[in-house]
């Protein structure tokens, strides 16, 4: 069941487990502890369930492929309630950002969630053996805090001088809305990859910046490596000559400073070289913690 912003709160509420955001991790651990018995819970979030894939590019699915094998005891990947499956109630391996949420809303419609949107944690306090969160609307007495909101909404948007200037990934809707032939992208790993490759597609030019060489890590760790599914992609993109000229990839290049002058945008580098972008760059470089108040 769902409160929404809408609803008369209340100046108070207590509850045993309060869970802070409505996306897979906070709803994956609602479900669970509503399996185990588990039912003094409430999840909140300052806008919808599923909102981060709400706002990802039109463009934009997910790495990990989801394929329906319960009956096998196994569980599907994109997963987060191990009884259902993303590729069997989606019917698709890669589920778009739109798709995802609309599974999100429909395991909290099956196990009954109870969920509170527009519900903004300002606070969060520990007196005695409970901890008191402030909201925008409501005081909630919590015996556990659960942290789920994700980074999504905390983009790196402010890191180098003129970061401002260019347009994080996080922000664009559609790449097909974005004016001009001539990108620039600034960030090598999937975020930037998935950028450049998507506007590669529509037929732009792009020149993206790396700080290392991403696309030839073998490394073992999956945060440090391209996954398989944009490794295909980059080698469609690169085994055909109409689309491989569009793509130029630079390594080891760390942009540090961006400037705009009269319709034009200047990235220097550590060396100081600068690059000339006919068009709004994109910033591509990931997220700060999402932790928020409780980041201390």
């Amino acid at each position: 069941m769902y409160f929404t912003n809408k609803d008369k709160p209340e100046e108070s509420l207590e509850v045993g487990v309060l869970i802070v955001g409505a996306g897979p991790a906070g709803l994956g651990v609602a479900t669970a502890l509503k399996q185990a018995d588990v039912n003094d819970v409430l999840v909140v979030d300052t806008r919808e369930i599923g909102a981060s894939f709400l706002n990802w590019p039109r463009q934009m699915t997910l790495l990990s492929p989801s394929f329906h094998s319960n009956s096998f005891g196994l569980t599907d990947l994109n997963s987060i309630d191990p009884a259902t499956s993303p590729a069997d109630f989606l019917r698709t391996q890669h589920p778009d950002g739109t798709q995802y949420a609309k599974y999100l809303k429909a395991v909290a419609d099956y196990n009954e969630l109870p969920i509170r949107t527009g519900v903004h944690v300002t606070s969060i306090n520990k007196e005695d053996n409970q901890f008191v969160v402030t909201t925008n609307n409501v005081k909630i007495f919590a015996e556990i805090v659960i942290w789920a909101t994700g980074q999504f909404f905390s983009p790196r948007d402010n890191t180098f001088p003129g970061a401002d200037l260019a347009l994080h990934s996080s922000k664009v809707s559609d790449w097909s809305d974005l004016e001009g032939d001539e990108f620039s992208v600034v960030g090598g790993y999937e975020s930037g990859l998935d950028s450049a490759l998507n506007l590669v597609e529509l037929g732009k030019s792009v020149s993206l910046y790396s700080r290392g060489e991403p696309w030839l890590s073998d490394h073992p760790d999956p945060s440090r490596a391209l996954s398989p599914r944009t490794y295909d992609r980059l080698r469609d993109i690169m085994k055909l000559s109409d689309t491989a000229k569009n793509l130029a990839l630079f390594k080891n290049t760390d942009i540090r400073r961006i400037e705009e002058n009269k319709g034009w945008w200047i990235l220097y580098d550590q060396d100081d070289i600068p690059s000339v972008s006919p068009t709004r760059p994109i910033l591509a470089n990931g997220f700060h913690s999402g932790l928020g108040p409780v980041d201390k």
